[in-house]
């Protein structure tokens, strides 16, 4: 109690990928997948002309 905790996801991940082939595979697949999105909803973003 009382001790901070990391991120669940990035713990797993600093854990697991060095040792573990398909756990590095999908955290890859996965990482690229929400840069796709990420890039994506700024693009669409952008197109939108600002108005006041």
């Amino acid at each position: 109690m009382g001790v901070p905790r990391g991120c669940l996801v990035g713990d797993t991940t600093a854990e697991r990928v060095p040792h573990d082939g398909e756990a590095s595979e999908v955290v890859t697949r996965s990482h690229r997948r929400f840069t796709e999105i990420v890039t994506d909803a700024l693009r669409r973003a952008r197109a939108y002309p600002i108005t006041a």
